[in-house]
């Protein structure tokens, strides 16, 4: 079996009208247009059956004419003229079908010689307006059917090269990753904007040779001989911060009493260290006198 054997063609039939005439054109006078009322519309070249058929993405519009036989006995009908029309980004519907400025029955089309290739126009014109209307819809069916494929197929196109170029950009990414994979002993240094002030704003923490932070030891208290140096107000408050606790529950009338108390305490005090001192002057000279 062949390979055009093998081959599947879809033919659709769109439109048929038992009655068109055909008529020989004269060449365009001007660029209005064509004109029906040039065309001799009294005598028709030839009345013909119009069939419209779409064979793949062609769209074939045929001209059938009844011939009588060469014996006189009854008639065949045989293929007077067609029209491939073939709709593409470039070739709209108007290089193949032409309306007269003068009337809404009657059409330019252009045709084409299967065996010569030669081309040509005719006018083709309809008794009834109803079937000059038709035969307009369906070529324009045909072209908004064409231009849907079009699209589709122009869609379908642009998404195969995006995916070709999203799987050249997934095969890229793992050597992406690579080079951005940090290699044995490097280390990242990130600079934070704010961070550093926060940091030193933090109290530094000494740390001991065994690894745990070394506790702040308070200051030393001093020693006794300034603290009987210290005026009396000095004593007075060292002995309120002794007594804190007692001093909260009682009234202001004992504080007082208190400070009193501490100030006489302070007197004996330093009474005591007057005798001490007049003991030791008298130690001393006896014992100058003995020697």
């Amino acid at each position: 079996m062949s390979k055009t054997e093998d081959e599947v063609h879809l033919v659709q039939k769109l439109l048929t009208v038992d009655e068109v005439f055909i008529y020989r054109i004269p060449p365009l006078k001007s660029s209005g247009g064509h004109r029906a009322e040039d065309w001799d519309l009294a005598k028709p070249l030839q009345t013909c059956k119009l069939v419209v058929e779409r064979l793949d993405n062609t769209c074939l519009v045929k001209f059938f004419a009844e011939k009588i036989n060469a014996n006189g006995i009854g008639s065949s009908v045989t293929l007077f003229a067609q029209s491939n029309i073939t709709v593409s980004e470039t070739q709209k519907l108007e290089y193949y079908l032409e309306s007269v400025v003068d009337s809404s029955r009657y059409f330019a089309v252009k045709i084409e010689d299967l065996k010569t290739s030669r081309t040509a126009h005719i006018g083709v014109g309809f008794r009834e307006r109803d079937d000059a209307s038709n035969f307009r819809m369906a070529l324009q069916d045909y072209e908004r059917s064409m231009q849907r494929e079009i699209q589709a197929e122009a869609m379908h196109h642009k998404y195969e090269e995006e995916e070709q170029v999203g799987d050249k950009v997934i095969d890229a990414v793992p050597q992406v990753l690579s080079k951005l994979t940090l290699k044995e002993g490097e280390k990242i240094y990130l600079n934070i904007k704010g961070h550093e002030k926060s940091e030193n704003s933090k109290k530094k923490i000494t740390v001991s040779s065994s690894g745990g932070p070394v506790p702040l030891l308070k200051k030393p208290p001093p020693p006794a001989s300034a603290v009987l140096d210290t005026p009396y107000a000095d004593c007075v408050v060292s002995l309120k911060e002794l007594e804190k606790d007692n001093l909260k529950s009682s009234s202001s009338s004992s504080e007082v009493g208190s400070e009193c108390a501490v100030a006489s305490e302070v007197d004996t005090i330093r009474d005591v260290e007057d005798d001490d001192e007049d003991d030791w002057t008298e130690f001393e000279s006896s014992t100058s006198s003995s020697n």
